[in-house]
């Protein structure tokens, strides 16, 4: 009996555990989806739009809780109010209370920027507007547009969009967007259209801004800015529904429909165009290299306060003229001194340490040994897996500029023939040779190069090379045969041919209608772009709004080209 009673105690407590342990994991909370949600405003009062507003506070009532963030920067009032209104939070309402009277029959909107976020997850409620009239009707004109990337032509979402009023007599008008803060703003959207309403009937300037400290000015060297010289006068829009978020702008093509003037604002980044050195190294072999902010046009170097041995250095540029390497061909003292002459417009004396030759420690009879074997000339080639492309020429690069080589010592074999390498140096610096012969498509090469054929200017050389590579069938590549059409004959044009990643594959200067043919592409997808070069400088080159220089115009070929395997294509352009 006892036995019994014990064995049904054991399987109610059993019972028990169970039951509790079961109900302890029902109650654990399972988290849930992240909150991604913005707050909604689900009232107001007075209600928003409202017209013959006469209170002295506003309440907004959101679906959640909220909180304010720096609500003095980020909230905007049109038209500005002399005292800032007090912002009260009190359960789920935004309390805004006025501190002056309004003036009559005017249009006032509250853009609220980022400044209302869930308490939770702090998600932003995006540039709600809260609009309202002191007087019988809305201002209902409208000013709308797009912005894009000066250089690449690509929408900016999330900029600001701003206006203000030339009435301004206290602040010049080329210092409005450094001073004062706008009277209306918006932001683009993700296709960089915006539109703003509820506007005056009175001449304004359009800007636009990618704010990088949110404070609705142009105060950082690294925000970009846009603007349009002529004066901006709102118009009415032939149909428009209220919106509480200016954000939200209608697609492009509907828009430019709706409106007579449609905004084409390009946004660009000021660069100080002042020149300056940002770094000097000395190397050894001896020489230096000293990098600039940007590229230089004809650099004459000269020993500071000594004589000049002429020839005493071989110098060399980057494809960018900003990296200015150069190899010294006299013996200098462990220190010189060099002054850099650009033109007219630089000068620069630069100081430099040459570094003395780095030798491990090693024994002494092997340190006779290495003094004995002369120092090998490094020479590479464009060749990679044994393939070269038919529409790029073989070539060769070497450590050191070359002092001299012997030609007779370069032979091309193939299948069909050996002849001598015909060679010719690319660069000023002697450093690049290229070859100038003609290659059959799927052959086999094979470069012969005897050992002691070149020497650089340290009389290092090298020993034989043989360099194996085949090219591809013709029929691998494809063809774009282009008919350029310039209406303006009189600016240069920079055509270039992208690749997806937007690097320049071809890029020639067009100065009048020209007929182009691209052979040999690689199969895939291209652009075409184009660059008015005002400056004739062979860049691009970005504005200066201070100087009220918009940026050069781009132009882009109005589709993708797709190059298939042999095949050709034929495309018009008409840069206009």
């Amino acid at each position: 009996m006892k036995v019994l009673l014990k064995l049904i105690f054991v399987s109610i407590s059993l019972f028990t555990i169970t039951y509790l342990l079961s109900c302890a994991n029902q109650l654990a909370p399972s988290g849930g989806p992240q909150d991604k949600e913005p707050p909604v405003v689900i009232s107001s009062l007075p209600p928003n739009f409202s017209t013959h507003f006469d209170k002295n506070r506003i309440r907004l009532t959101f679906n959640e809780f909220v909180q304010l963030k720096q609500a003095d920067e980020q909230i905007l009032i049109s038209p500005p109010v002399q005292k800032k209104p007090d912002y009260n939070l009190k359960g789920k309402s935004l309390f805004i209370n006025l501190k002056e009277d309004l003036l009559p029959n005017t249009t006032y909107s509250f853009f609220f920027g980022n400044s209302i976020t869930d308490i939770t997850e702090g998600n932003p409620l995006t540039n709600f507007l809260y609009v309202f009239s002191t007087g019988d009707y809305l201002d209902s004109l409208s000013i709308a547009g797009e912005v894009k990337n000066a250089f690449n032509l690509k929408p900016e979402e999330g900029v600001f969009v701003m206006l203000y009023p030339i009435s301004n007599d206290t602040i010049p008008a080329d210092s409005l967007p450094m001073k004062i803060k706008p009277s209306y703003v918006t932001k683009t959207n993700k296709e960089g259209n915006f539109r703003l309403n509820y506007l005056r009937n009175e001449p304004m300037k359009l800007f636009a801004l990618k704010d990088i400290n949110n404070n609705y000015l142009y105060d950082m060297p690294d925000e970009e800015i846009a603007f349009t010289e002529e004066i901006v006068i709102p118009e009415h829009i032939k149909t428009m529904e209220p919106d509480t978020t200016l954000g939200q702008a209608p697609d492009s093509i509907h828009t430019k429909l709706l409106y007579d003037n449609f905004f084409h604002l390009k946004l660009f980044q000021q660069i100080d165009s002042t020149q300056r050195r940002l770094s000097e190294t000395g190397f050894y072999p001896p020489g230096f290299l000293i990098t600039y902010r940007y590229g230089l046009k004809n650099p004459v170097i000269n020993l500071f306060k000594e004589k000049n041995e002429a020839p005493w250095y071989i110098k060399e540029l980057n494809k960018g003229r900003d990296s200015l390497r150069v190899w010294l061909t006299q013996p200098m003292p462990d220190s010189i001194t060099i002054k850099i002459q650009d033109g007219d417009f630089f000068s620069d004396t630069v100081l430099i340490v040459l570094p003395e030759k780095k030798t491990p420690e090693t024994s002494k009879r092997r340190q006779k040994e290495e003094t004995k074997q002369t120092e090998q000339l490094i020479i590479n080639s464009n060749v990679k897996s044994r393939l070269l492309e038919l529409n790029t020429p073989l070539e060769l690069t070497f450590e050191h500029p070359i002092k001299k080589y012997n030609k007779s010592h370069i032979w091309l074999f193939s299948e069909k023939d050996t002849v001598l390498a015909n060679l010719s140096f690319a660069d000023n610096a002697n450093r690049k040779l290229k070859l100038i012969q003609k290659l059959e498509e799927e052959t086999l090469y094979n470069l012969v190069i005897r050992d002691s054929t070149f020497f650089d200017i340290y009389d290092h050389t090298h020993d034989s090379l043989v360099i194996v590579f085949n090219t591809r069938k013709t029929s691998d590549y494809g063809n774009l045969y282009l008919d350029v059409k310039i209406k303006n004959d009189s600016i240069p044009y920079i055509l270039q041919l992208l690749d997806p990643k937007e690097n320049v594959i071809h890029e020639t200067v067009l100065n009048k209608s020209e007929e182009l043919a691209f052979e040999l592409l690689n199969p895939g997808i291209y652009t075409l772009k184009a660059i008015e070069d005002k400056h004739t400088n062979g860049v691009w080159d970005t504005g200066d709004y201070l100087k009220k220089r918009e940026p050069e115009k781009v132009f882009f070929f109005q589709k993708e080209l797709q190059i298939r395997t042999n095949w050709d294509i034929e495309e018009v352009w008409k840069i206009e």
